[in-house]
């Protein structure tokens, strides 16, 4: 049966002249071209989404470290309880009596009641970055933060008026 169709092929071959031939070869080298070029295409394609899914990952990270949140621009936003990170470190050091370590005085400001939603590693580094600005008030002492005498004195009295209400 194969060789029945070859015959006919081969019949129906020659009975075309070269340039008809050569016209029939040319479009079957176009058909495989074409086929070749849409699947290119197709792949490229794919690959167009899958980069631009990540760029849009990377953009919203990136976005997150400056400060944007849901695609708005970057601010600071006013506490509830009204009370500031500062306040709230003042207040701890002002009622300490020995030099407080990072660590120490992290825990120690969550637990006079500084509310946030920051995990305690973050938080730690908010409170780093919050020390690093009030250095002109604070003393290091035995690898901790004590406020200097002017302020932990001051600082001692709201905190024991604050409690005595």
């Amino acid at each position: 049966m194969a060789e029945g169709i070859v015959a006919a092929a081969a019949a129906l071959l020659s009975r075309l002249s070269k340039t008809q031939l050569g016209r029939l070869v040319k479009a079957k080298g176009m058909q495989l071209r074409r086929e070749r070029l849409a699947a290119e295409v197709h792949r490229l394609s794919a690959l167009l989404k899958r980069k631009a899914s990540e760029l849009g990952k990377v953009e919203r990270k990136f976005k997150g470290m400056l400060g944007f949140r849901d695609g708005t621009k970057p601010g600071r936003r006013r506490r509830a309880s009204g009370e500031t990170l500062v306040g709230a470190v003042e207040k701890v050091l002002g009622r300490a009596a020995k030099p407080l370590k990072l660590t120490e005085l992290t825990k120690a400001v969550r637990a006079a009641g500084y509310r946030t939603k920051s995990d305690l590693r973050n938080f730690r580094t908010s409170v780093a970055h919050t020390l690093r600005k009030m250095k002109d008030r604070l003393v290091r002492k035995a690898g901790g933060y004590l406020l200097k005498a002017a302020k932990a004195a001051k600082a001692a009295a709201q905190g024991s008026s604050s409690t005595s209400q």
